[in-house]
């Protein structure tokens, strides 16, 4: 399955593995990036926080979502990232839909 979002979590499960949480057109899609926090790994750009990437995803075979095959970087927003004062505005957004998740019986598409 191929999609494009951002990514608005990641949550590290191993030394190189992560969960990442992707905001798309159509709501929240987690995914599994084995050794995606690794420096060398090619689709390691892609899932950093708040840049725009299309992302290629298999359903994984031992759990109920995705793996991530690849990916690829659209707009990694290097003005956004190099200010403070946008950055703290992103974490803040990124807390925002962390609730908003949390809240039972609301999605982000309503």
């Amino acid at each position: 399955m191929k999609v494009t979002g951002i990514p608005i979590s990641i949550a590290p499960f191993s030394e190189k593995n992560a969960m990442v949480n992707l905001l798309t057109s159509k709501g929240v899609i987690s995914f599994c990036a084995y050794g995606g926090l690794s420096i060398k790994n090619k689709n390691f750009p892609s899932i950093n926080l708040f840049t725009y990437s299309e992302f290629n995803l298999n359903e994984a075979k031992k759990t109920n979502g995705f793996d991530l095959k690849e990916a690829s970087l659209i707009n990694s927003y290097p003005k956004v990232h190099n200010q403070l004062n946008s950055l703290a505005a992103l974490q803040f957004f990124e807390e925002f839909l962390k609730k908003i998740r949390e809240d039972k019986g609301y999605t982000i598409e309503d």
